[in-house]
């Protein structure tokens, strides 16, 4: 026990009382010679990428370009954004087999302003079909489909093509997630306005009204020519519909979504209502927002996932860790390697494009609907990749610019080309494919 006089004690309560107000005010208002906090690793690798990007075919700022060695001089992240007339876009980058960082910029409609995020929808387009091909892929592993079995008797409710060629009857699933059935029918398709009414998929197949597009035909012998089709993956919509006896977006949440831990994404078009508050809207070429928002795209499995970049890279992580044989995840190493394993001719395995890129083998995928541009690429066994999705058909350029910065800044394989035996020249530093005149 502490024994003193009344007044002392006052007194050191009162000097108590001032030393801690002078050291909250010391705390919370720091000096002009308080050391700022230093930026992250991540923040520093997120500068690195996003304030050098290359032009990727655009003319540098202010006409010319000037660098020192090892800083590339080009557009910033904001000049690129605005000279392709872009108004938002999300990037997830993969490294070390995890998800590194992911970012959202500009805006989501340029009409009411609305701020991008990490958790906006955007419309994946053509990266719908190998997120599909890992559903045939699943459903392979449990029996219930043949990946090299002939699609014919599966299919109830389309008949596929009688034709001269007299070979349809071989054209397997295999195929058409590789692009070699046959199928001539090009890119994508074309998609609808919210007003206008929406084939089914079976309409769509036998090109009749409402659809937009001619009927799916076989105008190939089945492997003998790589050539891209959208009427495959619809197909194949058709197919699994067919066989599990329930709705395609249903089955896709089951065997792929869900198990993969993609919590915001979804096979629905129209896309419901309650979820337009967090969807990006189609931008133009010139920059203008699309009549409606956004095109509908029937065609599920190839073009119709609503999505966000963080997603497919999750969904990247989960295909690179079963190819290394981490055990544990909703995917076996077996099912993946499948998928990734080229099918003989073309550059696609079965639904991914599978490419050799400096000393790396990669696996990737472009999408394009109206109004949005998507890309994804990851080293299949490194544990690096990328994910970008915008909401503009001017997208393409600038998926390419930070797609190559992000190559650099992280140190892919794609420049290496010191390997002993080559058959080609390889390509080097680059994202998105060539697909020629």
């Amino acid at each position: 026990m502490q024994f003193g006089f009344p007044g002392e004690v006052r007194l050191k309560r009162l000097l108590w009382l001032c030393s801690a107000l002078i050291g909250v005010a010391v705390v919370a208002w720091p000096t002009r010679a308080d050391p700022q906090p230093a930026p992250s690793r991540v923040e520093q690798e997120i500068e690195a990428v996003l304030s050098g990007l290359p032009s990727a075919g655009l003319p540098p700022p202010g006409g010319h370009a000037s660098q020192e060695r090892g800083q590339p001089a080009g557009w910033d992240l904001a000049g690129l954004m605005q000279h392709a007339r872009v108004p938002g876009l999300s990037i997830s980058v993969i490294h070390g087999f995890q998800i590194r960082w992911t970012r959202a910029y500009g805006v989501a409609d340029v009409v009411n302003q609305t701020a991008v995020t990490p958790r906006t929808l955007f419309q994946a387009a053509s990266i719908s079909k190998p997120v599909m091909a890992i559903a045939v892929g699943r459903l392979a592993e449990q029996g219930q489909m043949d990946l090299d079995g002939a699609i014919r008797w599966p299919l109830r409710s389309w008949l596929v093509p009688s034709s001269d060629l007299g070979s349809q009857a071989s054209v397997t699933p295999r195929m058409l997630l590789s692009h070699t059935s046959g199928l001539t029918d090009g890119f994508g398709f074309p998609g609808y306005a919210p007003t206008e009414p929406l084939p089914s998929a079976v309409q769509i197949l036998q090109g009749v009204p409402p659809s937009k597009t001619a009927a799916v035909a076989f105008e190939n012998p089945p492997m003998t020519r790589a050539q891209y089709s959208g009427g495959g993956s619809l197909i194949m919509q058709v197919l699994l519909e067919d066989r599990s006896g329930e709705p395609f977006g249903e089955l896709m949440q089951r065997e792929v979504l869900g198990p993969l831990q993609m919590q915001q994404s979804l096979y629905q078009q129209p896309l419901p209502q309650r979820l337009w508050s967090i969807a990006a809207s189609g931008h133009d070429a010139r920059g203008q927002r699309l009549p409606g928002f956004w095109r509908i795209y029937p065609e599920l499995a190839a073009a119709g996932l609503w999505t966000t970049s963080h997603d497919l890279a999750t969904m990247v992580v989960a295909l690179q860790n079963a190819n290394r044989g981490r055990r544990g995840g909703p995917l076996s190493q077996a099912v993946v390697r499948d998928l990734f394993r080229p099918v003989g001719l073309g550059s696609f395995g079965t639904g991914f494009n599978v490419f050799r890129q400096g000393e790396g083998w990669y696996f990737a995928h472009q999408g394009a609907n109206a109004g949005y541009r998507s890309f994804l690429m990851a080293h299949q066994t490194q544990g690096y990749g990328l994910v970008v999705m915008t909401n503009g058909d001017g997208g393409d350029a600038l998926i390419e610019a930070i797609c190559r910065r992000v190559q650099e800044v992280y140190g892919w394989d794609v420049a290496q080309i010191n390997g002993e035996f080559r058959f080609a020249v390889p390509r080097g530093v680059g994202c998105l494919p060539d697909f020629g005149s």
